[in-house]
């Protein structure tokens, strides 16, 4: 069995190259990484918020949810009054 033997920088011009044919092949697998890393980073920034925030319990948040939001603003974010507390909430993707 023979060895290969490569250096670090053709190694790295092959990886870039493979890297950039399979994204050109499958766009749509980057789109999906990224939407699912923006969806983490949404959720992980909305418990660090909940965790200071008072406890509310089940009724009231079925209450506000059904109570109709205002259309959405420019900046796709809608409002929605809770119980006298404005909750924002944004769609980013």
């Amino acid at each position: 069995m023979s060895s290969i033997i490569i250096d670090d920088q053709t190694l790295k011009e092959l990886l870039k190259e493979a890297l950039i044919e399979f994204l050109q092949k499958r766009p749509e697998l980057l789109r999906d990484v990224l939407a699912e890393v923006m969806e983490d980073i949404g959720l992980a920034q909305a418990i660090r918020e909940g965790q200071n925030t008072a406890a509310v319990g089940k009724d009231a948040v079925l209450k506000a949810l059904e109570q109709p939001s205002s259309p959405p603003q420019a900046d796709g974010s809608t409002k929605r009054a809770w119980h006298g507390v404005r909750v924002d909430s944004k769609m980013y993707l």
